[in-house]
């Protein structure tokens, strides 16, 4: 009998995580015969491919007209969770992609330039205007992708209602992207010359703190977003890496010593006193992304260099203690201090998204067939944000609901 039930139990497990993210429906309805309106239609449907099943037809002065046929008639009605309009105008050079979902709508519009690399810029921008309202507004979203970028999308941290991430589209460096979710407005921290990863943004909102190479190493790096002012927090000489907010004027970081500068130590910087200080000296053990778990505790994901396993580890009374240490890796740590914590885990063949809260522990991508990593979640804990690395190309970042 105890055989039967480890065998049911398996099937299950191996069931659940087997199974597919369900696509949502996006219906597109071309209103012209324009050109660029369809080649938007079309690429729109191809950059979507992982968010929705899409069907597109062409409204005409007698009906519709579908893909696979030339059939015409009056009515259409096709179930969707989002109905997308495109329409353009030759004698003013416009193009409008307008539409609605469940308790919401969305409008766009833009000038028209006859190249792939707008049609692919409009058509990424039309997706993530989407993703944006519905995320404020859709309810019956479980899975939801937010960027579209043909390059790579990474790292979100979501704060006072803004989306940061690190992204390379349009300069071809990876730079810091703010997404305002409620304005719909997109800016970047510009330092053209560096790569960024890592961003975090302090509780009140006034700092923003990444891991940057704009100093030929890699280096942690405060911005000021009220001055806009740059000033570099770790050291010379030492690689500093993974930078996080513990409060609004002590930032965590990852850093060798100048007697080893190959294995990781916590380190702390207090902006306040301009002081940086050395939290841990344990020589077995690499730690890298420290956050603030469980009130005032710092954990960190590390490598035993004993045996290479990655585990996840907390320092209670200056003494390193283990917190999760399955049979397969944990990496990716991050809380907001808070019981919860998210990690990243390898299981049945890909990475997933793992909640640790009060002992509990819960797969929550298992539907996704990707590797997922870099988890965080919003100051309320509904939403999970974290990045899903294709296998054919590069990372987009996606949101799931917590329930």
């Amino acid at each position: 009998m105890k055989k039967y039930i480890v065998f049911f139990i398996l099937l299950f497990s191996v069931f659940m995580y087997a199974q597919s993210m369900v696509k949502n429906m996006m219906l597109i309805t071309i209103h012209d015969k324009q050109w660029i309106t369809n080649r938007v239609a079309k690429k729109i449907s191809e950059l979507s491919e992982y968010m929705y099943n899409t069907k597109i037809i062409e409204k005409t002065p007698y009906g519709y007209i579908t893909d696979d046929s030339t059939e015409v008639w009056e009515n259409i009605n096709i179930e969707a969770d989002v109905y997308l309009n495109i329409t353009s105008d030759a004698s003013t050079n416009k193009i409008r992609a307008y539409g609605s979902f469940k308790n919401g709508t969305f409008d766009l519009s833009s000038d028209i330039k006859d190249t792939e690399e707008w049609v692919e810029y409009f058509s990424g921008k039309t997706l993530e205007k989407i993703a944006e309202n519905r995320f404020l507004y859709d309810k019956t979203w479980d899975v939801l992708q937010l960027t579209y970028w043909k390059g790579v999308d990474e790292y979100p941290i979501y704060s006072n209602g803004k989306l940061y991430f690190i992204s390379d589209r349009y300069s071809g460096n990876r730079e810091i992207n703010i997404i305002n979710f409620k304005t719909g407005y997109q800016t970047t921290i510009q330092l053209e010359l560096s790569s960024e990863y890592f961003p975090d943004v302090s509780p009140n909102g006034k700092y923003v703190v990444f891991q940057t190479s704009m100093f030929g190493k890699w280096d942690i790096v405060l911005y000021n977003t009220e001055t806009s002012e740059f000033k570099r927090i770790s050291p010379e000489g030492l690689n500093a890496y993974s930078p996080y907010f513990y409060d609004d004027s002590l930032i965590l970081f990852s850093m060798g010593t100048k007697e080893n500068k190959n294995i990781m130590e916590i380190w702390i910087y207090d902006i306040l006193n301009d002081e940086v200080k050395q939290i841990t000296n344990d020589k077995t053990i690499m730690k890298f992304r420290p956050i603030k778990w469980n009130k005032n505790k710092i954990a960190f994901y590390g490598q035993d260099l004993k045996n290479a396993d990655l585990n996840i580890y907390y320092i209670d009374n200056e003494k390193i203690k283990t917190l999760l240490n399955g049979e397969y890796n944990q990496a990716d740590s991050w809380s907001d201090g808070s019981n919860l914590l998210l990690y990243s885990q390898f299981q049945f063949g890909n990475f997933r998204i793992f909640s640790y809260d009060n002992k509990n522990i819960k797969n929550l991508t298992y539907m996704i067939s990707d590797d997922c990593y870099y988890p965080s979640f919003s100051p309320d804990k509904k939403f999970v944000f974290f990045g899903v690395y294709y296998k054919d190309k590069e990372p987009d970042i996606f949101v799931i609901r917590r329930n």
